[in-house]
């Protein structure tokens, strides 16, 4: 490649001012100069800037009063093939005359025997990092509503100029065209007769913006490409009616001086206020009634503003503020809003936004808070967004103040050894009122609620039990939740309908009988008279559950009940199942969760048609792992007060950060939909599955929970052998896929991992969903199943519970995502998406079991949860949440953006997720 030769042509900035503040921008002669430097693709630009002529100011006048000076180190943008390069002049000292710009920007070199190739190249004056152009020209900058005096200038750096020419470049070398700077604002200049004025402002009586970001195109005038500003108020971002002027160093305006105030050219047409302000909030306004225009590239009069005028007072002042809600012990982010404004005195209708600012206090004294010293005022865990601000209405506008994770750590420990001695120190007698060390005085647990309090209506049977203390325990042999308040639950059971729907589908047992059916039996001791052997089939630690017994004699139809012990020294946080057997095999299998956690200290959790449902505080079957910490709080003392001298009383919050103990990290059992049995749940530290210990069934104690592979399964005939083989396969994982078997054999696809038919197996009363054709909002209500996993009291969630933190509009017209805090185990969510004062509930991303081989995933990726309805086909009604580069399991799931999201949607009922139950139907829209 030939080394390229760069040449750019004497370019002057000229942005003309008369101090008789009238005159027109005019172009000024281009330089006769050409500096030059080699380069290949970084050119290195030399740009001249010569003197202007007479009467003329581009960033300050001279001592003379008529020449320009061009101060050091000057800065300009200049835009190449749209990207945005600063430019820096390389006088060190205020200088007459001509300057250089020196910069660099990037471009392709031409080689030698390639053409001439001509581009645009355009320029802004003073330098902006943040301006932009487009492919069509057009540039955007700002123009501040906040200014500062130069006593004979306008401030250095703030009358923006704007140029448009091309560049040519050749084999040999790159020619600059003529380029051009001209002036885009207006302004008026002032001066003040008093002593002790601050700082001025200039208001629009009219809408019209003042200030602001703007857009700018050129036209040709006169055959040349002159700027000319979008100063339409819809065009117009963050914009100001009102432009303030303060005195240089945060002095006083001296009488006599010429001062500039720089303005947007546009015209008031109802006139403007020029109001000049003293440190106590007083001033003096000039009150201008009669339309006037700001021109491009001139200044209105010079104004003597307090000439003859009253000091008075201005404004009456307004400060309201909200506080943010306080913070969990992890990083997040809240709200507040700001109301502030004034009250012109003399027109009370004027109603302007006024500026304010945060301050912390230290030591008793209030400093302004920014980045840089939120560390010394002892707040450097919060960040506002912003840290003050001129707010854009007379209403309150709303921003947000984010916390970082509360790392004021008291204390830390083992969390398994910490409930292992909560539940040691337990007894029957402290939990539940009764001696259990002995057989003789196990506690029937049916009569018992979750957290070990008589229940005052009688037996209550379960898939579940929850034990909180070592000892003797006993159940019924009981179908799950066949007695309800002491009498046969028949609502478990039986269904009626039209035959269209699933309230036609019948729950059945283990030989594929309708539970109607023999007089709607529930005691299985009294079904089948052959019950026996009843064993724990898994647990998942060791020793936990033992001496497993069944009551009676073998061979009689009697109300039986099993037995089991929990012992001391083996206890801790647990899970186990165990299964009654007949004729060598299982008759029906129970849940048996040993806890210290209070189950029934519930959460109240309102959905988005503003029901509240009480969520069980902990996922089912939930053993937390890991270490427990123990966070103090911390308060930081914060005020929001008006940046004008006369404005009303701060407003001052204390925001709270949350200590407490944080016990987040776990595992808990899994369920595919409909099944009442758990599974083996995923290991707390992601690393495949929990360890697991059987006695019934598997050879080895060590060996992990057996999954079943297509072809090991009993191959379902019908829907009710289908649901037969779940209750007699209690640990093992169905993977059997329908379709497989039903090709080779010639018979109907039943559907995928679960059987399509059934809605009902959770909820007795549950329709088959179309999610895109129903609003779960009102799917709130549960009718408890002979199969529902939950103890007592609970129910699997309803879909409707969630939709507080669903915002998947196009799947079920939920809020807003209502996550407020990250955690790499899980996530928190707003109590109350209208109140987020209310506090929050966690959520663990506990981990799944695929659908196709049982093998845990997405542990601290995402969390799933079943809900207690199903859909049509083969799919059951889930709610899941996690970010873009989670597992993903539904291929049409695309989170390309990083996004958090919820959703409520179906996913195949043969995946093994979370549950987390709900008290049974005591949801209120109060």
């Amino acid at each position: 490649m030939k080394a390229t030769k760069f040449l750019f042509y004497a370019l002057i900035f000229t942005m003309v001012l008369g101090i008789s503040c009238s005159r027109e921008d005019v172009p000024i002669n281009k330089g006769t100069d050409p500096l030059s430097n080699v380069a290949t693709k970084q050119y290195k630009l030399l740009l001249t800037g010569e003197k202007p002529e007479a009467n003329s100011t581009k960033t300050h006048i001279g001592d003379n009063g008529t020449d320009v000076v061009w101060n050091p180190a000057e800065e300009a943008t200049i835009f190449y093939l749209n990207k945005n390069y600063k430019f820096v002049s390389t006088n060190t000292t205020v200088k007459f005359g001509n300057i250089e710009f020196e910069g660099i920007i990037t471009s392709a070199a031409v080689e030698e025997g390639e053409p001439e190739k001509t581009e645009n190249i355009y320029a802004v004056y003073p330098y902006d990092k943040k301006a932009t152009i487009d492919n069509s020209g057009i540039i955007t900058t700002t123009l501040p509503a906040y200014q500062v005096a130069t006593a004979g200038s306008f401030a250095n750096n703030l009358n923006i100029s704007m140029a448009y020419g091309s560049i040519t470049s050749t084999e040999s070398d790159i020619k600059k065209g003529d380029l051009y700077f001209y002036n885009v604002c207006s302004g008026l200049c002032f001066s003040v007769s008093n002593t002790g004025i601050k700082y001025v402002e200039i208001e629009s009586k009219g809408e019209e913006y003042l200030a602001g970001t703007f857009k700018t195109t050129f036209q040709t005038v006169g055959g040349v490409n002159v700027p000319v500003a979008n100063t339409t108020n819809s065009q117009i971002v963050n914009g100001s009616k009102i432009v303030t002027v303060t005195a240089p160093n945060n002095g006083e305006f001296i009488p006599g001086e010429l001062y500039y105030i720089v303005t947007l050219p546009t015209t008031c047409s109802g006139g403007f206020y020029v109001t000049a302000f003293t440190a106590d909030g007083k001033g003096y306004e000039f009150d201008y009634n009669n339309s006037v225009t700001f021109n491009r590239a001139k200044f209105r009069r010079k104004l003597t503003i307090d000439a003859g005028l009253p000091l008075t007072d201005i404004y009456d002042y307004f400060l309201g503020a909200t506080a943010p809600g306080n913070f969990a012990y992890s990083s997040g982010t809240r709200d507040y809003t700001v109301t502030s404004y004034k009250v012109r005195k003399s027109d009370p209708s004027r109603k302007t936004p006024t500026g304010w600012k945060v301050q912390a206090l230290k030591d008793g004294a209030w400093y302004d808070l920014n980045e840089d010293n939120k560390e010394s005022l002892g707040v450097g865990w919060l960040t506002f967004a912003p840290n003050g601000n001129l707010n854009s209405t007379i209403d309150p506008e709303t921003f947000s103040v984010s916390a970082q994770t509360n790392d004021v750590v008291s204390d830390r420990y083992d969390a398994v050894s910490y409930h292992t001695d909560i539940l040691r120190a337990n007894s029957g007698t402290s939990i539940y009122g009764i001696d259990n060390s002995i057989k003789d005085n196990a506690i029937d647990l049916s009569l018992y609620d979750a957290d070990g309090n008589l229940i005052p209506t009688g037996r209550n049977t379960a898939n579940c039990y929850v034990v909180r203390a070592p000892g003797w325990y006993k159940f019924p042999a009981v179908y799950g939740n066949g007695i309800k308040d002491g009498v046969y639950n028949v609502d478990s059971y039986k269904t009626t309908g039209d035959g269209d729907v699933d309230k036609s589908t019948r729950l059945y047992d283990a030989e594929n009988i309708d539970m109607d059916t023999r007089s709607g039996e529930v005691w299985i001791s009294k079904r089948w008279n052959r019950i026996q052997n009843p064993s724990v089939l898994w647990q998942d630690a060791q020793n936990l559950v033992t001496n497993v017994e069944l009551s009676g004699t073998v061979g009689t139809a009697e109300e039986k009940y099993i037995y089991f012990k929990v012992d001391e020294s083996t206890i801790r946080q647990g899970n186990a199942v165990i299964g009654v057997n007949y004729w060598s095999r299982i008759a029906w299998s129970w849940h048996i969760w040993v806890t210290d956690e209070l189950l029934t200290n519930t959460i109240q959790v309102t959905n988005s048609d503003n029901f509240k449902f009480d969520f069980m505080p902990f996922n089912l079957g939930w053993c937390s792992e890991g270490e427990i910490i123990v966070y103090d709080p911390r308060v930081a003392t914060v005020r929001i007060v008006q940046t004008a001298e006369t404005a009303t009383t701060p407003i001052v919050f204390n925001i709270r950060q949350e200590g407490g103990t944080v016990d987040v990290k776990g595992s808990n059992t899994v369920y595919q939909w409909g099944r009442k049995d758990p599974m083996l749940p995923p290991a707390a530290d992601g690393n495949g599955d929990k360890q697991y210990w059987g006695t019934w069934g598997v050879s080895d104690p060590e060996v992990l929970m057996q999954y079943n592979k297509s072809g090991t399964w009993t191959t379902p005939e019908n829907a009710r052998q289908r649901i037969a083989s779940y209750i007699l396969n209690p640990t093992k994982f169905n993977t059997f896929q329908d379709s497989k078997w039903a090709e080779a054999a010639g018979k109907e696809i039943w559907g995928s991992f679960m059987e399509n038919k059934y809605a009902n197996l959770w909820n007795m009363h549950a329709y088959k969903r179309t999610i895109n054709n129903n609003y779960i909002g009102n799917w709130r209500h549960v009718d408890k199943t002979m199969y529902d996993p939950c103890p007592y009291g609970f129910t699997v969630a309803p879909p409707a519970a969630f939709t507080g933190m669903n915002s998947a509009a196009d799947h079920l017209g939920g809020l807003e995502t209502q996550i407020i805090e990250g955690h790499d185990c899980g996530y928190y969510f707003y109590r109350n998406p209208n109140d987020k004062t209310a506090g929050t509930i966690f959520f663990p991303m506990s981990g799944i079991r695929r659908q196709s081989d049982g093998t845990a995933q997405a542990h601290n990726e995402d969390g799933y949860y079943w809900t207690s309805d199903g859909l049509y086909s083969n799919e059951g009604i889930s709610v899941q949440f996690g970010a873009a580069n989670s597992l993903g399991l539904d291929p049409n799931d695309n989170y390309d953006d990083g996004s958090f999201y919820v959703r409520i949607k179906g996913n195949y009922k043969g995946t093994g997720y979370a549950i987390r139950p709900v008290k049974v139907n005591t949801y209120t829209n109060s």
